[in-house]
């Protein structure tokens, strides 16, 4: 008899090994939800199962990694040194991740006759929504999501470039814009840096 005179004794966790054989999935579930430290005897067909525990609004997955030899799967004996690991997964219902994710994401790059133009101005059009290209030319900018309901439009500048202003929506392939020089500038002197190399636009032709 065990300590408890009531079943098995295991002890490599001084505890009594409860007998899980007769539990349901659900009711199995819910019994290592409620004391994730406990030591028990199972069937061969609970092993390497997945467990779903229904709580509230979320579902808790519950994974069973056993080490286990025959000792569990026969008649009952003294527990012998094994590792026993519960993971409990969170998963969240749809919606509530929906909401975190209220944006779409737009990238691309900007480019100009030499090649990809860093620290131009990317914007959305009627807001305050605005980001730079990187020194590869690259951006992203986060739309918010409802703004979609309307048309979208960016805003791609450069000093001594044309502006260009081009529509986005919600399923975007990556863009490629390229800015031309601005004619309005001819006769004009306009010196930009870019990755350390000074350019001179102006009236060549003057």
């Amino acid at each position: 008899m065990t300590p408890t005179e009531k079943g098995m004794y295991c002890l490599n966790c001084k505890k009594e090994v409860l007998d899980f054989t007769g539990f349901s999935n659900q009711k199995l579930a819910k019994k290592i939800n409620q004391n994730k430290n406990i030591c028990g005897r199972f069937l061969p067909s609970q092993i390497n199962t997945e467990l779903n525990y229904k709580k509230t609004n979320q579902f808790q997955k519950i994974g069973i990694l056993f080490g286990l030899s025959s000792l569990f799967l026969t008649s009952p004996l003294f527990a012998q040194p094994k590792t026993v690991n519960i993971e409990i997964v969170e998963k969240k219902h749809t919606e509530e991740l929906t909401k975190q994710n209220n944006y779409i994401e737009i990238y691309g790059i900007v480019t100009d006759e030499a090649g990809p133009l860093p620290g131009a101005n990317v914007s959305q059009s009627n807001s305050n929504n605005h980001t730079s290209t990187d020194i590869n030319g690259n951006f992203i900018i986060k739309i918010p999501i409802q703004d979609f309901d309307n048309k979208v439009f960016l805003k791609f500048q450069f000093i001594g470039l044309k502006e260009i202003e081009q529509q986005v929506f919600k399923k975007q392939e990556k863009l490629n814009i390229k800015l031309n020089t601005d004619d309005a500038l001819i006769g004009e002197v306009v010196i930009v840096k870019k990755q350390n190399i000074f350019r001179r636009i102006g009236n060549l032709f003057k």
